[in-house]
C-alpha cells in the first residue's frame, strides 16, 4: 500500500500540508474500523509512530501551482467534452 512508501507519505504530507505519521504493523483494516467506531483521534488507538513526514512550505506552493493548473485543464475539458 501507498503507507509503505517513503515517497507517496512525504507526497501525502505535501497536499495535505500537514504533517503525516505513519504507525508501525497497523492495517487498513485496523483504521477503517477505528474509523467506523466513531474515533476521532485515530492515533490514540495506535501504539507506536515508526515515521513522520512534513510538509515544506517550498512545496505548498508547487502543489497549489499545479492544482490550479489541473483544475484550468479539467474545466476546459469538461467544456470541450460536454461536462462527460
Amino acid at each position: 500500500s501507498g503507507s509503505k512508501s517513503d515517497v507517496c507519505m512525504q507526497i501525502i504530507a505535501y497536499v495535505l500540508c500537514t504533517a503525516v505519521e505513519r504507525v508501525e504493523n497497523v492495517s487498513a483494516a485496523y483504521g477503517a474500523a477505528l474509523l467506523a467506531r466513531g474515533h476521532r483521534d485515530i492515533g490514540a488507538g495506535v501504539s507506536h509512530c515508526a515515521d513522520s513526514f512534513r510538509p515544506r512550505p517550498a512545496a505548498e506552493s508547487v502543489y497549489a501551482e499545479r492544482y490550479r493548473r489541473y483544475l484550468r485543464i479539467h474545466d476546459a475539458l469538461c467544456d470541450v467534452c460536454g461536462g462527460v
